[in-house]
């Protein structure tokens, strides 16, 4: 590892264009709830602030370049950060009264956005866009060419989003009950599954832009590399749905002794 850091200097490195967004993004938030939600809890603020500070480390840290030029593991991981570890945490640090706030509600229920948020939809969306960006020809062509992937990839972060608005959000325009939310984890547990699979059962390397990056981990070799991220994601998406269910189920705890009071 002592390779990147003696090769690439801190600007590279460290993304200050994301920092300085994340920042802003921040001073927004707690600005935007004072004036809507008059307040917000502690507990949905740190939420937000752990979700947006864990998304930098994922797109704005040494992680990105790493998995951009060297690991396919690590790319991987920051794609389980981006989709499945910072929409939970921002989402849910979000006050109800700001997904109800009239424009929000608007932006949320009309034109295309207010299709993406059907959580249906937005599910195989995601999801069928996901496993065909990691088809071998496909994702190669995109590591070449940076817009492209610049723009799938933020394609696939507003799925995400609105892949979990559903269920984690109790204000959102498609709210879905305890346990519909507990079956539309499970679908998305088994659409993602295929893809996670291929890549870790295959034979064979699958990407050629990692076949002659220098090797950072001597003995990781890059077929070990391929099926380690394969592993990550799943072991990252699996861990993020228990948690999920985790907390359906003490909200459905909540809502049942409200009803016996």
């Amino acid at each position: 590892m002592n390779y990147i850091f003696e090769s690439y200097s801190y600007q590279e490195l460290w993304n200050i264009g994301w920092l300085i967004l994340i920042f802003l993004i921040t001073f927004f938030y707690f600005y935007v709830t004072k004036k809507v939600a008059n307040r917000t809890s502690k507990g949905k603020a740190v939420s937000f602030v752990i979700g947006v500070w864990v998304f930098y480390v994922a797109v704005g840290s040494p992680l990105h370049l790493i998995g951009h030029n060297y690991l396919f593991s690590a790319h991987m991981l920051e794609q389980a950060i981006v989709y499945f570890v910072a929409p939970p945490l921002i989402l849910i640090g979000l006050p109800n009264q700001l997904t109800k706030h009239p424009f929000i509600s608007r932006l949320l229920s009309r034109g295309l956005l207010g299709v993406l948020s059907k959580p249906i939809i937005a599910s195989f969306l995601f999801n069928g866009l996901f496993s065909l960006y990691h088809y071998p020809s496909l994702f190669d062509y995109l590591r070449l060419n940076h817009l492209y992937q610049s723009v799938y990839h933020l394609i696939l972060t507003i799925l995400a989003f609105t892949m979990w608005l559903s269920i984690l959000h109790s204000k959102s325009n498609y709210e879905l009950s305890e346990l519909k939310s507990l079956g539309y984890i499970f679908l998305n547990s088994v659409l993602i599954t295929p893809v996670c699979a291929l890549i870790i059962f295959s034979n064979n390397v699958l990407y050629t832009t990692y076949i002659n990056a220098p090797q950072l981990i001597s003995f990781l070799s890059i077929k070990d590399d391929q099926q380690l991220g394969g592993i990550v994601m799943k072991l990252v998406q699996e861990g993020v749905f228990i948690t999920i269910i985790g907390i359906l189920f003490f909200r459905w705890a909540k809502k049942e002794r409200k009803k016996e009071k």
